[in-house]
């Protein structure tokens, strides 16, 4: 299927509200059905509904909506993309790092870059700040980051609050989201 077809199917089959970030089904036409039975059933059931359903994805182990157009499964957020500027985007970000909160304001087109520069804190981060760790021999702090897959070293120093405004700083020289590494709602679907 085409892009500008997904796009007339989803504008035919959907009503999206940007406000709360869902979808419902719209009635659909008998001449989607190969019986007027079927046809009954589908619009008796679903029309008028919430469309798309939550599930965990297989490569980072987080929770997605998802929605299925005509036996094919798409990301909920890649389709309300589609749905509201007619497009497929790259990379559509959460900007406040909930995967389920489809709402426009809280997606964006991004680059791959772009999206990984908006992670929230990992589970495992012992300082509460990215790129901050205590070094286990000498008990400082190292401050790094991430950067066209390489690490970068910004320094060392025996003051927490340095090494926070190392990493901080140098957030802000390469164009780091302001939400990066927060502790911002995690889905516990």
């Amino acid at each position: 299927m085409t892009e500008k077809e997904l796009y007339e199917l989803t504008r035919l089959t959907l009503t999206y509200n940007p406000t709360t970030g869902l979808f419902t089904h719209n009635i659909r036409p008998r001449s989607m059905f190969t019986s007027d039975r079927d046809w009954k059933k589908w619009n008796t059931r679903y029309a008028g509904k919430e469309a798309g359903s939550t599930k965990k994805n297989h490569w980072n182990g987080k929770y997605y909506k998802h929605i299925v157009l005509l036996d094919k499964d798409y990301m909920f957020h890649r389709i309300v993309w589609l749905y509201v500027y007619g497009v497929l985007p790259e990379v559509i970000d959460h900007v406040n790092g909930d995967p389920t909160d489809n709402r426009l304001c809280n997606l964006r087109n991004a680059t791959p870059l772009e999206n990984s520069r908006n992670m929230r804190r990992r589970k495992n981060n012992a300082t509460g700040i990215p790129g901050v760790i205590m070094h286990c021999q000498n008990g400082r702090y190292v401050a790094q980051i991430g950067i066209m897959g390489k690490t970068k070293h910004l320094g060392i120093t025996p003051d927490f609050f340095e090494a926070c405004c190392l990493r901080k700083s140098a957030e802000n020289r390469y164009g780091f989201n302001e939400n990066h590494g927060s502790n911002r709602f995690i889905s516990s679907n």
